[in-house]
């Protein structure tokens, strides 16, 4: 996969097309049912419990998505869609069952930094509220993870 561009590019440009007003969207880490349904950035990085990466249930970012699609208020924002709250690897493993899942090789990475998304405009502006609770996507998650690990 090509990480060697640069989104805010391409955002700016969506956002300069005053004929179709466009909105920003900033996804977190996703997972659920259908991807990362065995939690793998969770448990991948579990020798790295200090740091702190935005995820996002899977239906959670989908009702996101939908709001910001059919919200006139959207129309020429950005927003960051993710958890109120980022919690660090250590505090996502408190509430996980233990698991065998390998750690990632993350050498040339650089944890100085969390990937953790303020997402107060999308709540402030158009109302944004997670459908489904933190625990309950977990829940939801564990049980496809347990019938289908490789998800």
């Amino acid at each position: 996969m090509n990480y060697s561009y640069e989104k805010i590019l391409v955002e700016r440009h969506v956002l300069e097309q005053a004929q179709l007003p466009g909105t920003i969207l900033r996804l977190p880490k996703v997972y659920g049912p259908g991807g990362n349904a065995n939690l793998a950035t969770i448990y991948g990085y579990r020798d790295r419990l200090g740091w702190r990466w935005t995820h996002g249930y899977v239906e959670n970012v989908a009702a996101a998505i939908v709001l910001a699609a059919l919200h006139p208020a959207a129309a020429n924002r950005v927003y960051n869609v993710g958890e109120a709250y980022t919690p660090t690897i250590a505090e996502r493993l408190q509430t996980l069952p233990s698991s065998t899942f390998p750690r990632i090789e993350a050498e040339g990475y650089d944890f100085r930094n969390n990937i953790a998304y303020d997402t107060i405009r999308i709540r402030e502006e158009l109302a944004y509220a997670e459908p489904v609770s933190y625990e309950e996507g977990l829940r939801r998650t564990q049980q496809v993870g347990r019938t289908n690990p490789d998800d």
